[in-house]
């Protein structure tokens, strides 16, 4: 849903495409840049979040680029 409402809020203001989602896995919970943007510890998890949030904004109309993995 968060990639659906991102989408059709960056649309309506012109944006057609969207430099998330941030896809790093939190391997260290010290680090306090990845810590905040990630969506976990668990890479198998982090992939699914990841999924579901690039094919909200597909269905939303943006295109998205997924990034800063290893």
């Amino acid at each position: 849903m968060a990639g659906n409402i991102t989408a059709i809020e960056g649309r309506a203001v012109g944006i057609q495409l969207g430099l998330v989602p941030v896809v790093d896995v939190n391997n260290n919970p010290e680090n306090p840049i990845i810590n905040t943007r990630s969506f976990g510890e668990d890479a198998d998890l982090v992939a699914i979040f990841s999924a579901r949030y690039i094919a909200g904004m597909h269905a939303g109309g943006m295109a998205a680029t997924a990034k800063h993995f290893p």
